[in-house]
């Protein structure tokens, strides 16, 4: 699995597209959480592709958070992200790329709710950041190798 984050409009997206064109151009579903319905997730690891690409994952566990109480990044991680991870492993040659938005930078949210989704999803970037084999920050379209 590769975890690309960075600031909102700062070239992650570009940058995927540029450095795993060759997958994405062959076979890829590419899934776009600020468009597509969040729990259309689940659907991905029946994908006949053989690269995911999830843009937006914080606006899809935004949206999964805001349906009820205790639902955590580290839940949305167990019950979204981890089938794919097994998804990924099931089969040589399986890519699984996920891009998100640091949300968790900058001025502390003073209502509770935003407080609460920032925090979510910086417990959700730990999650996908140590099950990553790579990780990239690109910021202003210059990646930057974490892991």
């Amino acid at each position: 699995m590769y975890f690309i984050t960075g600031g909102a409009c700062n070239g992650k997206k570009q940058w995927v597209v540029t450095n795993f064109n060759e997958k994405i151009q062959n076979s890829c579903r590419w899934y776009c959480g600020y468009q597509e319905d969040w729990t259309d997730i689940l659907e991905l690891q029946h994908t006949e592709a053989d690269t995911v690409v999830i843009e937006g994952i914080e606006h899809c566990l935004k949206a999964y958070a805001s349906e009820g109480s205790g639902r955590s990044g580290a839940l949305f991680y167990e019950t979204f992200v981890q089938p794919l991870r097994h998804w990924e492993k099931a089969c040589a040659g399986r890519t699984l790329i996920i891009i998100g938005t640091d949300v968790t930078k900058g001025v502390v949210p003073m209502e509770q709710e935003t407080r609460r989704f920032r925090d979510e999803t910086g417990r959700l970037f730990q999650y996908l950041s140590q099950h990553a084999n790579d990780m990239y920050m690109i910021w202003f379209g210059i990646a930057k190798k974490l892991l």
